[in-house]
């Protein structure tokens, strides 16, 4: 089940799913007499307004956010906003994701990333990476102690340019 919730033009809450109320930890009537700064983390009540006329021009868009459940822990979510009006009533449908596991994933590439970069940099061997078409996409630094260019300058050029070089 997706977490649903309208909202209206003042932040309030004006309906909510089963899926909602169970991920918050809250009944739903909890939910309906609270309004977005009470469970979004980093809800700016100053910038509502601003977000409401936006949303009347996009009519959808995707952000993130942390909310907070009753318990008090906390978890990211991907939001998608859906601006719709109806019997001249103006509304926001939102669809919840919880997006923790992405975020875990995407702190463990970061991560990695860092430590590949961190033994790529420190090495003595020359290591480089080539794209299929022959340019070159990183080289270390110990690149400089073969040839007199900086890996600032070989990254983005072919491979083939730089052959004779070291020679």
């Amino acid at each position: 089940w997706v977490p649903i919730i309208w909202i209206n033009e003042v932040a309030d809450l004006l309906y909510v799913n089963d899926a909602f109320c169970n991920k918050l930890g809250y009944s739903r009537e909890e939910l309906l007499k609270m309004n977005i700064s009470d469970y979004d983390v980093n809800y700016n009540p100053k910038l509502r307004r601003r977000h409401w006329e936006k949303m009347k021009h996009l009519r959808i868009t995707v952000i993130e956010r942390v909310f907070r459940k009753k318990d008090g822990s906390t978890f990211p979510v991907e939001l998608t906003v859906n601006y719709l009006k109806s019997n001249d009533i103006e509304y926001e449908i939102v669809f919840v994701t919880d997006i923790t596991v992405r975020k875990m994933a995407q702190e463990k590439l970061k991560q990695s990333e860092a430590q590949f970069r961190r033994i790529m940099e420190r090495s003595f061997d020359v290591i480089f990476l080539i794209a299929a078409d022959g340019t070159m996409e990183y080289i270390s630094p110990s690149v400089q102690k073969i040839i007199d260019y900086k890996p600032e300058e070989m990254v983005g050029q072919h491979f083939l340019k730089f052959i004779t070089a070291i020679d």
